[in-house]
């Protein structure tokens, strides 16, 4: 077995994460939205409502990345923060009828990635690619390698 195997592996991952967000940026700079913004956004249209911590646990990242996210999210008028009745300390964060207004051509420019990424491959490889993905994030999330 080659040594290097699963070295590729996070690689070929990090070239495709890297060339995406790249993509995706450039798509998505005409709305304000930069590469460090979008799955924050993304995760509010999912969920509108959430607070800033519950944020940085769904997308495993610090406070400090969520808190970022927001503040440029917020000067774009794309999010609206909230502060927590029961807890002062604590923000909620809603999207603006802006950002709803700018929903569907997010989705759609998200989507034409995905189409980018599979557009190689036969529909058996794209399941298969699909189901791996998820099996590696769902271990990687429950702990299982570290």
């Amino acid at each position: 077995m080659n040594s290097n195997h699963s070295e590729d592996i996070g690689r070929y991952i990090a070239k495709i994460y890297c060339k995406g967000s790249a993509i995706i940026s450039k798509e998505l700079q005409e709305y304000g939205i930069g590469s460090g913004q979008y799955a924050f956004l993304l995760q509010l249209y999912r969920k509108d409502g959430v607070s800033q911590e519950e944020l940085a646990k769904l997308l495993l990242v610090d406070k400090a990345t969520v808190a970022r996210a927001i503040k440029k999210l917020e000067e774009e008028n794309l999010v609206y923060r909230v502060r927590n009745e029961k807890d002062k300390r604590y923000y909620k964060v809603f999207i603006t009828e802006k950002a709803l207004n700018i929903k569907e051509e997010v989705f759609n420019k998200l989507h034409a990635w995905d189409e980018t990424i599979k557009q190689s491959l036969t529909k058996e490889e794209e399941a298969q690619m699909t189901y791996l993905l998820k099996k590696i994030t769902t271990s990687l999330l429950k702990g299982e390698n570290h």
